[in-house]
């Protein structure tokens, strides 16, 4: 993170802490990008599960489920459907029809944890 500190300036704060696959702990970190009174468009960053996994892109949507909807009948696929982060809110990891991969989340501080179905 200190790389993206200092050459962009963002700023990190723990998002969220879990129970990695390796047995370990992990962070996920949001990021803060503005500059001043410039908006920034902000994200998180989290730590790779395994070495060839590829950047993600995360979109904040009003609902999962609605986006789970429109995602299908634009001719995309849901990977992992609809599963909750305590606190947080609500994700799903989807594939666009080219095969890229992306995530929708929706907050909302009384999500609680759901595994995610297909």
């Amino acid at each position: 993170m200190r790389f993206y500190e200092e050459v962009f300036g963002w700023r990190f704060e723990v998002f969220l802490e879990y129970d990695a696959p390796d047995g370990g702990r992990a962070r996920t970190w949001r990021i803060d990008t503005s500059q001043g009174d410039e908006p920034g468009i902000d994200g998180w960053l989290g730590p790779r599960e395994f070495a060839e996994q590829p950047i993600g892109v995360a979109m904040d949507v009003p609902s999962v489920d609605e986006f789970i909807g429109k995602v299908t009948a634009g001719g995309g696929t849901i990977v992992v459907g609809k599963c909750g982060l305590p606190g947080h809110g609500w994700f799903a990891v989807c594939k666009d029809p080219d095969g890229n991969t992306f995530v929708i989340f929706q907050a909302d501080g009384a999500a609680v944890f759901e595994k995610g179905a297909l």
